[in-house]
């Protein structure tokens, strides 16, 4: 309840966030200068605020690391690695920051020993960004040619439109390939009429195999997820989506 009610339990309030509130929000943050309800309000989160860290703490130390004002990673007395809060701009820095606590609380308590001596982050690539030539064989080409390859394969071995073998790579890199195959693989099981690499609607590229995919490989639950936040449609025409 009181993420939906705007407070941060596990992190305290920053100056940045005061700034931010007093510049652009118009809300005071002097509490010389706060209304009785403001004050209030401002000792109930500073509550709610240290309570948060005195169950989040182990004696002898804080247990929670903040990356920023909005990421916490916690390690609990089991040795359970917790990480909070995140978005997706952040994460690699997240991860690598997670790893590097883990291995430095436990390469003195064990033989664990680090593969390589800097971080690895920036040379992961994307799934996604890569064919399986390269995965497998580590046979590279530039991001042009992969695509490229990718586009005529859709076109002349799975026969679909120009325009929404260009959606799909745009929308799924080298994935692509996996939601016409398993718009194909389901077809052939089930033995329907109904062509997974139709179009869910004639003016759009988008394919009936994504709603699929979408189902099976990207947890979408509901039609909304499908419509406004996989393939856009309800976003581009109400009319259509509906």
């Amino acid at each position: 309840m009181s993420a939906w009610a705007g407070i941060r339990p596990l992190v305290q309030e920053t100056k940045e966030d005061r700034e931010f509130k007093a510049k652009y929000l118009g809300i005071e943050t002097d509490p010389a200068k706060m209304s009785i309800l403001q004050r209030a309000s401002d000792r109930f989160k500073h509550s709610v605020n240290w309570v948060g860290q005195k169950i989040h703490q182990k004696p002898g130390g804080d247990a929670t690391k903040a990356i920023s004002r909005n990421h916490v990673i916690e390690f609990s007395r089991s040795g359970l690695v917790s990480v909070m809060g995140g978005k997706w701009t952040t994460f690699r820095q997240i991860g690598e920051e997670t790893v590097g606590m883990i291995m430095k609380q436990h390469q003195s308590k064990s033989k664990l020993e680090p593969k390589y001596d800097d971080t690895q982050t920036l040379k992961f690539s994307y799934v996604g960004s890569y064919s399986r030539a390269e995965a497998i064989h580590g046979i590279k080409q530039t991001n042009e040619e992969l695509y490229k390859s990718y586009e005529e394969h859709l076109v002349f071995v799975h026969d679909l439109p120009r325009e929404c073998a260009k959606h799909l790579i745009h929308s799924y890199g080298t994935m692509a390939l996996r939601v016409v195959e398993l718009g194909n693989q389901v077809q052939a099981k089930n033995k329907t009429d109904m062509k997974l690499k139709d179009r869910v609607h004639p003016d759009y590229p988008f394919l009936r195999a994504e709603v699929l995919y979408a189902i099976r490989q990207e947890m979408a639950v509901k039609p909304n997820d499908i419509v406004c936040r996989r393939m856009p449609i309800g976003i581009l025409n109400k009319a259509a989506a509906i």
